[in-house]
């Protein structure tokens, strides 16, 4: 699973201090250090005539008014810790500050601000072994169903849906 946090206000570059934030991350997510990948690239800035007026040519310098994009790859070996990981992520994409406190923290940068937390909508790895993919599962559908087949063909799920809807 991956979040991209977008953080501001660092003084001096990130790239030496990966391992501090995989550090932080991995305390952050339950998980050892050695189970967060963190990879560090200068993010967006902002666009419009006030940032323009307010940041000038500073803000593509590298200074404390960059914006640096943090991709934080975290690995789970169960579904527990994977549900663990999965609810942090959810939590620090709702507050943000919530995994960037901890980050500015271990880095030393108390000022570090925390603008947006996405969570990475693809997964890699086998997320639950020994289930198939979605793809490979058939689904019955009531209108596809012969009709010579009736009532009797019709699954368990479905009886169950239909009686939901017939409440």
């Amino acid at each position: 699973m991956a979040q991209i946090l977008t953080v501001t206000n660092v003084q001096g570059q990130l790239d030496n201090k990966v391992p501090l934030v995989e550090s932080a991350a991995g305390t952050y997510f339950q998980r050892p250090s050695s189970d967060v990948k963190a990879t560090v690239s200068v993010g967006n800035v902002p666009t419009g005539p006030s940032s323009t007026r307010r940041l000038g040519d500073s803000v593509a310098a590298g200074n404390q008014f960059s914006f640096y994009k943090l991709r934080l790859e975290v690995s789970c070996d169960s579904s527990a810790s994977c549900g663990t990981v999965s609810s942090a992520m959810v939590a620090a994409q709702q507050e943000p500050d919530q995994l960037g406190r901890p980050i500015g923290d271990a880095l030393g940068e108390p000022l570090l601000k925390s603008m947006s937390a996405e969570v990475q909508a693809e997964v890699l790895g086998d997320v639950a072994p020994g289930l198939q993919p979605f793809a490979a599962v058939r689904e019955e559908k009531l209108d596809e169903l012969p009709a010579e087949k009736g009532l009797d063909s019709i699954s368990l799920p479905t009886w169950i849906i239909l009686a939901g809807l017939a409440l």
